[in-house]
């Protein structure tokens, strides 16, 4: 049993910055919120990582690490609630509560670890992050960090972690803060109407005949608790032929690995389909060729899930995966209109048997480790927030001599756990 509860960061009436405006959420944030409203009780929305800490951190310095990490980043300092126009957020003063629990050994932090994240963030009452510091015998082990997905996605983790480790190693140089409401005007500017009919055109013409479900399943339901998850390293000799082979088509490693999930989809969907649709997240930082937005630049929540269409054919391999990486070059163009958005006009029109994707392929080719000077700690996914289907993650720098991870998650209302473990030793050799 856990040692002692987790600490809530709830906000009370007397709290400095409660004073302060309420803003509208960014289109990210809103997709997210909703949800969170329609699953009530459930933490499908909880994001969280475990970080092995190296031998000899010291406890008092990763607190003021964690606590300079987070005075810099309003996103995870805010309150949310729905107001007369809608669901809105202020920003406060106060930091996270960092825990500091003392636990016998590894099972019964992951004991611990497990009511954690089994008990939904409480967004009205200002706790977005729940982090802690677990020791064995006074001596830090390991790092929680749950955020609710409203505050934070995967880029956005990877960019608060190098963060931590900076302050940690007293390495950090000043940065300029991002203000939420920042992100939140330069949310709303991009979305105004005449900037999106060109996106939404793009759109209209690549779902007119989007009907139907990929999924492995042949079926959809809602995103629910506990996922089944497996987890698999993926080989050296792996990685370096996934790198090479890419090399030999001329593209990136991602755009292969995508066109192999899609042919491996089409190969078990039911109904011998001749595309698939999978979905892929899009950091919406970026413009390509033409610089970042603000989101690029701070901690934040900005992914965007899109339909990815990929035709399955018994044709030529370079064929399928030079038409894997043109879809995902003309995507990239178009990642504005949110996935919410589309999914909900292709229900209106199809029919709610209709799935925006079936699987998503999430690939995350950033480091696995966070640097705090005396040594590195090893970063370890334990949730990623909703999974409507199936999940298919790489994690980890393929080709760099690092550890790799291929990891699957299964909608537990779809797949069964044996099935999805299943699936990670068919993919590791597919």
């Amino acid at each position: 049993m856990p040692t002692h509860q987790p600490s809530l960061g709830q906000a009370s009436p007397d709290q400095p910055g409660l004073d302060r405006p309420w803003l509208p959420l960014t289109a990210a944030q809103l997709g997210v919120y909703f949800l969170h409203q329609l699953r009530p009780g459930l933490p499908v929305c909880t994001t969280a990582e475990l970080i092995t800490l190296p031998a000899g951190i010291e406890t008092d310095r990763l607190v003021a690490a964690l606590q300079a990490a987070y005075r810099e980043n309003e996103q995870l300092r805010v309150g949310l609630r729905t107001g007369a126009t809608g669901p809105e957020q202020q920003v406060t003063d106060v930091l996270p509560p960092v825990a500091i629990v003392e636990v016998a050994d590894r099972a019964a932090a992951d004991d611990w670890i497990e009511h954690a994240l089994a008990t939904p963030f409480d967004l009205e009452a200002g706790e977005v992050v729940r982090t802690a510091i677990l020791c064995v015998a006074g001596e830090p082990r390991w790092w929680l960090h749950a955020t609710h997905h409203v505050g934070l996605d995967g880029y956005g983790f990877i960019r608060l972690a190098g963060r931590v480790g900076e302050h940690y190693r007293g390495a950090a140089r000043p940065a300029p803060p991002v203000s939420v409401a920042e992100l939140v005007a330069e949310d709303q500017a991009r979305r105004e109407p005449d900037a999106l009919v060109t996106e939404q055109s793009f759109w209209a013409d690549r779902l007119a005949e989007a009907e139907g479900s990929s999924s492995l399943a042949g079926r959809t339901a809602d995103a629910t608790t506990p996922v089944h998850r497996a987890a698999v390293a993926l080989p050296t000799e792996t990685q370096d032929a996934l790198v090479a082979a890419a090399g030999r088509f001329g593209v990136a490693w991602t755009d292969l690995a995508t066109a192999a999930f899609a042919v491996y989809l089409g190969r078990l969907a039911p109904g011998d389909p001749d595309h698939v649709r999978l979905g892929v997240p899009f950091m919406d930082r970026f413009v390509p060729g033409r610089g970042a937005w603000l989101t690029a630049k701070t901690v934040c929540t900005a992914m965007n899930v899109l339909p990815v269409s990929v035709p399955i054919s018994d044709g030529a391999v370079g064929d399928l995966v030079a038409a894997t990486a043109a879809e995902l070059a003309a995507i990239r163009e178009h990642v504005t209109v949110r996935h919410e958005d589309l999914a909900r006009d292709l229900r209106h029109r199809f029919g709610l048997g209709t799935a925006l994707f079936g699987p998503q392929v999430n690939l995350l080719p950033f480091s696995t480790a966070v640097n705090f000077g005396i040594g590195t700690g090893a970063v370890r996914n334990l949730t990623a927030g909703p999974v409507e289907d199936m999940t298919w993650t790489i994690r980890g720098a393929v080709g760099r001599g690092q550890p790799v991870w291929l990891e699957i998650a299964g909608n537990p209302a779809l797949y069964e756990a044996d099935e999805v473990a299943a699936s990670a030793g068919r993919l590791l050799a597919w």
